[in-house]
C-alpha cells in the first residue's frame, strides 16, 4: 500500500497556484488509487478504510520544499560543492536550490560536511473539511534538541526559520497567525480518526537531511524518533514516538525528529 500515484492534477481541479506563498502547487497522490472504493481517485479527503484490504489508507498533496536527498558520490559535482553559499548555507546551482550543512551524527562524535537538495514537501491529510485540511508531514523532516521539555524555542523556530525555508516566510494560505506550524500532540497520535489504528501507522520514516543533523534514525525499519507536543500544554513536550511507533513519555531530551503540522485553506483556491 505504499505506491504513491500522482494525479493529473487538472483532472481534479486541484493543481493550485500559490506563488506569493512559495507553494508553487498542490498535488495530490493517494496510497493505492487502484483498490479505492467509492470512486475515490485521489483527492483532498482524509484517512480512509480501504475496505479490500482493511488498511487505513491517506491522501497526500505536495506543498513548500525543503532539503532532503544529501547529493553524493558522483552526483557531488565541483558546480555545488564550490558554489557561493550564504550564511544560512543556501545556495541554487542551476536551477537547483541546495543546502550546505554540517553533519551531526546520532551515532558518532565526527561531523562532516553534506550537500542536501530542496525537494517537495509531502503532506499526509489526517484531516478534512469542507474549507480546510489538516497536514502531517509524511516524514521526519528536521530535528531538534531538548533538554527539559520545555518547547517553547522549538515553536519559536517552527514558526520561524522552519517556516522561512519551507514557505518562504510568506504562508498566506497556511491557517493561523502568531502559530502557522506545530506538532500533533500525544491524544491526536491515538486519534483512529486520524488513521493512527496502529503503531505501524506512528512510524515515521526520515529524510537524509534529518538524519544529518543529528536524529536518531532506525535503518533498519526506515523509521526516527519525532517529537509530540502536550495536549495540556501547548509549549512543552508530552514525549516522542519511538522508532517502532510506541508513544515515550519518560525521557524528554535529547534530539529528536520533527514532524510538522499545517491546517491549509481549501478555499476559494479551488
Amino acid at each position: 500500500h505504499n505506491k504513491i500515484i500522482t494525479v493529473i492534477a487538472t483532472t481534479l481541479a486541484i493543481s493550485l497556484s500559490f506563488s506569493s506563498a512559495n507553494i508553487d502547487k498542490i498535488t495530490a497522490a493517494a496510497d493505492n488509487v487502484n483498490t479505492k472504493s467509492n470512486n475515490q481517485a485521489a483527492s483532498l479527503a482524509g484517512p480512509y478504510i480501504d475496505q479490500a484490504s482493511g488498511e487505513t489508507m491517506y491522501n497526500y498533496v505536495y506543498s513548500g520544499s525543503y532539503p532532503q536527498s544529501e547529493v553524493a558520490s558522483d552526483k557531488l559535482t565541483d558546480a555545488i560543492k564550490n558554489a557561493v553559499y550564504s550564511e544560512d548555507g543556501i545556495s541554487d546551482v542551476n536551477g537547483e536550490k541546495y543546502k550546505k550543512q554540517v553533519k551531526k551524527y546520532a551515532t558518532s562524535d565526527y561531523d562532516t560536511v553534506g550537500y542536501y537538495r530542496y525537494e517537495p514537501i509531502k503532506w499526509r491529510i489526517i484531516e478534512e473539511n469542507n474549507d480546510e485540511m489538516k497536514l502531517q508531514c509524511f516524514s521526519v523532516i528536521d530535528g531538534y534538541a531538548l533538554s527539559d521539555g520545555n518547547a517553547e524555542k522549538l515553536f519559536e523556530w517552527l514558526n520561524s526559520d522552519f517556516l522561512k525555508m519551507a514557505f518562504n516566510g510568506i504562508s498566506s494560505v497556511i491557517c493561523g497567525e502568531s502559530e502557522k506550524v506545530t506538532l500533533l500532540d500525544d491524544n491526536e497520535l491515538e486519534n483512529e480518526n486520524y488513521g493512527f489504528r496502529s503503531f505501524e501507522q506512528k512510524k515515521a520514516s526520515y529524510t537524509d537531511y534529518a538524519k544529518g543533523k543529528g536524529v536518531y534514525c532506525n535503518e533498519k525499519s526506515d523509521a526516527a524518533s519525532y517529537w509530540i507536543k502536550s495536549s495540556e500544554n501547548d509549549k512543552e513536550m508530552s514525549g516522542y514516538a519511538d522508532t517502532d511507533g510506541v508513544s515515550v513519555f519518560s525521557l524528554l531530551n535529547g534530539n529528536r525528529g520533527i514532524v510538522p503540522v499545517i491546517t491549509i485553506k481549501k478555499v476559494p483556491y479551488i
